[in-house]
């Protein structure tokens, strides 16, 4: 189940789309329908293929600077082959992505120990406006958002996904 609020407007184009429809879906399946069509007609990211250009060259660049200069042609390639299948590795020597926040066994061990104090989050407040729509989505459907949204420029949450993908559905230009 994921809960998404929609924008007053948002949301009555999803029931004016819905009311075009000869069987006048309900207003979780029309959402569900929507986004099915956005990403059965979603063009490839263009920057995706940059970014991992980009990525392949930062990693080629690196591993010739890691490699033995003394090293016969075959034996670079190779060693280069191989060093790019460590990611975990590699990922760990670039200079320009901030570095993972490690706990020390100290911390992990208090952090086990130490039971929850009540509510520490505080009351619930409403983020964003507009009715909550919840739509019940299988596990394929929200695999496909997921990739989708992991191809997106910046961090996408689910239901940012499905807005953007239900303005998508709902745009008169989709392939």
């Amino acid at each position: 189940m994921i809960g998404l609020r929609a924008s007053p407007e948002l949301r009555s184009a999803i029931e004016a789309w819905a009311n075009e429809q000869q069987d006048k879906p309900r207003l979780s399946e029309a959402v569900r329908r929507l986004v099915e069509i956005a990403l059965a007609s979603a063009p490839a990211p263009k920057r995706a293929k940059k970014a991992a250009a980009r990525a392949s060259e930062l990693a080629s660049a690196t591993i010739d600077k890691l490699t033995d200069p003394s090293a016969s042609y075959r034996g670079a390639s190779e060693a280069k082959a191989a060093a790019a299948q460590r990611t975990s590795e590699f990922r760990e020597m670039r200079d320009d992505l901030p570095k993972e926040k490690r706990w020390t066994e100290g911390q992990m061990a208090k952090a086990k120990k130490a039971p929850p104090k009540g509510n520490k989050r505080g009351p619930l407040r409403m983020i964003g406006k507009g009715k909550l729509i919840g739509v019940r989505v299988l596990p394929s459907l929200l695999a496909r958002i997921d990739e989708w949204a992991s191809k997106q420029d910046g961090e996408v949450s689910r239901p940012d996904a499905m807005r953007r993908l239900i303005e998508r559905g709902l745009s008169p230009g989709r392939a």
